[in-house]
């Protein structure tokens, strides 16, 4: 009975969660503040990730934003060419913020356009890549490579979407996907809490100590603080 529990609980969410270990580190220091910097923090962090021992691949995240979560889109967002209702419902998404290997670590699928890369950074133009959930409650038929949504007020730039990834659920298990906008992290406004993504063969346990001591090595030559009481890691 438990074992049954246990596939049904964890069938149809989207990504794999096997072997993952997810730490959160508070990077909300004002020197990180400065897209540069933070730009530069985000790269060391990822550049040591991924060169820990046992470790296969390392991605960034919000947050509070890696799933499964606990809480609903809220985030509205503008569709080039199509008029905002005055006082009526806008488009609503999630917008977590992530990095190029983020999909690969996750085991979230490309179904149509290309994923972010390296290469989406300060000086690219903006783009975004969006789940199947909101090409279909927004786009209707329309193919969506191409179009271009906004993801703030009306000062913010026009981003293109660039590719369509499979669903995830991200406001809890009992939930169904929410229309999703993936945004590169260095495109992204600052977020206080960064989630390092790990994917690994060994015990978390094994890999948190290992993040501890990378975290404890840059917190020496970098502004960035871990949040004690709230780093976390899960099998």
């Amino acid at each position: 009975m438990l074992e049954s529990f246990w596939k049904l609980r964890y069938t149809g969410l989207g990504f794999q969660p096997g072997r993952l270990v997810v730490a959160t580190l508070n990077i909300s220091g004002t020197a990180n503040r400065e897209p540069a910097r933070r730009s530069a923090l985000i790269t060391e962090l990822l550049a040591r990730a991924q060169s820990l021992p046992g470790v296969e691949l390392a991605a960034v995240s919000d947050a509070s934003d890696i799933p499964p979560g606990s809480f609903h889109a809220t985030n509205t967002f503008a569709m080039e060419g199509r008029d905002q209702p005055l006082g009526g419902p806008r488009p609503i998404a999630r917008y977590p913020a992530v990095s190029s290997g983020y999909f690969a670590i996750m085991g979230i699928p490309l179904l149509e356009g290309r994923l972010l890369q390296v290469s989406d950074g300060l000086e690219a133009p903006p783009v975004t890549v969006v789940n199947r959930a909101l090409v279909r409650r927004y786009f209707d038929r329309d193919n969506p490579i191409g179009k271009r949504v906004r993801t703030g007020p009306n000062d913010e730039p026009w981003r293109t979407i660039v590719g369509v990834v499979g669903d995830v659920k991200g406001s809890g298990l009992a939930s169904p996907a929410e229309p999703t906008i993936y945004l590169p992290y260095l495109q992204a406004d600052p977020f206080q809490a960064v989630g390092l993504v790990i994917r690994s063969p060994l015990k978390a346990g094994t890999v948190a100590a290992e993040v501890r001591k990378m975290v404890a090595s840059l917190d020496s030559n970098q502004p960035v603080g871990r949040r004690a009481g709230h780093d976390r890691s899960s099998e």
